[in-house]
């Protein structure tokens, strides 16, 4: 009968093993934490020692900086499983929360455009004409000014494409936004929101 290779290593062997792997887990997230908040603490107990003179006793330092420590480091030894699988859900509601924050951030893609137009003809389909003149009579009205400063974004072999987005906000508004994109190598560059339409 075959025996594995596992079954003949002595009980001591495994043991060591858990106690590495847990001394690994303790000294990465000491790290986390050093990086983290670590120096920011430091910087608080100077003012929390002025405001609780008790922190200044050998008794309270005892406890609070090896004692509780000291508990710290042998439960995480012993339990780095445990330790682990938080650390693990820590990370992926992190994750989780980037990526809800990078949706929320309005961005426009390939699939948005809807066809190309040469300057000429955005600046004559755009020309505001306001009988009151409260408008300048410009390409874009008052939004003349981010049409010029959109078009130094303009290099050789760009093309100029209207794009059409059905977006929704961080508080749940849906509203078609419109505008104009330069497409560069295939992938869209800097674009121009002219509209917004909110979709009741």
């Amino acid at each position: 009968m075959a025996v594995h290779w596992f079954t003949t290593l002595p009980l001591s062997a495994y043991l060591q093993a858990y106690l590495a792997a847990g001394a690994l887990v303790c000294l990465a997230m000491l790290g986390q934490y050093l990086r983290t908040r670590g120096a920011r603490r430091l910087q608080r107990s100077v003012f929390l020692e002025a405001l609780h003179p008790e922190r200044k006793t050998l008794r309270y330092r005892l406890v609070n900086h090896f004692l509780v420590p000291g508990l710290g480091v042998l439960a995480i030894l012993l339990l780095w499983p445990i330790g682990l699988f938080f650390a693990f859900q820590v990370w992926a509601e992190a994750r989780t929360q980037a990526k809800a924050a990078e949706k929320s951030v309005f961005t426009v893609q390939r699939r948005d455009l809807t066809h190309p137009e040469s300057i000429t003809e955005i600046e004559q389909s755009e020309r505001v004409c306001d009988p009151l003149c409260a408008a300048p009579d410009l390409p874009f009205g008052h939004l003349h000014g981010a049409w010029t400063a959109f078009l130094k974004n303009l290099e050789t072999g760009d093309t100029l494409w209207r794009f059409s987005v059905r977006w929704t906000s961080p508080h749940a508004n849906q509203e078609i936004r419109c505008g104009l994109a330069i497409l560069r190598n295939g992938k869209v560059g800097p674009w121009l929101l002219t509209s917004r339409k909110p979709v009741h």
